[in-house]
């Protein structure tokens, strides 16, 4: 199989990133995801910018295993943004040679979240990784067509989507929407599955995100159908946080299971 795949942060967390760098050496994944900041009190991160001994580390491992830096998490775009407030952020993503910085809309003023974004595109303007915008149900940009709407008003050539397959399910994303989506606004997938039913509730929604998802083959999401809507060259990040599992098997067994059960849901489409 000729594709790459980078382990997301949220499958291993809170596991730091010179420790996940050597697992997915081990395992064969191309690529890890960090985040360097909390998008909500309490969350976990790797704190590479305030950490000077833990940023050389993970620099170090990075020339020493070969396996890159494919997306940096952290940046909340609210009401409380101002310009300037994720230059560091930005830099540390330009010093780990990050393809991707996410970013999570949460600002109810749709003008004022375009304008710091905005913003966030001037500070990110001398490096050359993408600013991948991603819908989420639970947030102000809740699915798809929001997140479009962002882009085409944004017009910059650095900014696009991510496209969660839990999110993009959740919100009601069908592969005919899919379908319909310019492939120029991707950045990249997030592949996971998850349960046909749905929670009921925003703590519900939120719970299953980051402690809830299941194994590609395990649940009810369309995997095939949107990964037939998507080119085999789309970078893909396996994102599958499983509180549950993680406790049972360890980080490393189930990373080792979350790519193999990816490989052989790519292999079915």
């Amino acid at each position: 199989m000729n594709r790459k795949f980078a382990l997301a942060y949220f499958t291993t967390a809170p596991m730091g990133p010179p420790e996940a760098l050597l697992l997915a050496q081990r395992l064969g994944y191309h690529a890890i995801g960090i985040r360097v900041a909390p998008l909500s009190p309490g969350g976990d991160f790797s704190p590479l910018g305030e950490n000077a001994r833990l940023l050389r580390q993970t620099i170090a491992r990075i020339k020493g295993t070969a396996v890159t830096i494919f997306d940096v998490e952290g940046v909340q775009l609210d009401e409380k943004f101002r310009p300037g407030s994720f230059d560091r952020l930005v830099e540390l993503a330009g010093e780990l040679g990050a393809k991707v910085v996410t970013v999570v809309g949460n600002d109810p003023d749709e003008s004022r979240l375009v304008d710091s974004f905005a913003s966030l595109c001037d500070s990110a303007a001398a490096h050359q990784f993408t600013l991948a915008l991603e819908f989420m149900p639970y947030s102000r940009v809740p699915n798809f067509g929001a997140a479009l709407r962002i882009l085409h008003r944004l017009d910059s050539a650095c900014v696009r989507m991510a496209l969660d397959f839990l999110h993009a399910t959740r919100s009601g994303m069908t592969c005919g929407d899919l379908a319909t989506l310019p492939l120029k606004w991707l950045s990249h997938a997030q592949l996971c599955d998850a349960p046909s039913e749905a929670p009921n509730t925003r703590e519900g929604l939120i719970h299953e995100a980051r402690r809830g998802r299941l194994l590609p083959g395990d649940g009810g999401i369309n995997l095939c159908g949107m990964l037939q809507e998507l080119p085999d060259s789309l970078p893909l990040s396996i994102e599958i946080p499983n509180a549950e599992q993680v406790a049972l098997l360890g980080p490393e067994e189930w990373a080792r299971r979350a790519l193999y059960a990816t490989e052989q849901a790519i292999l079915k489409t």
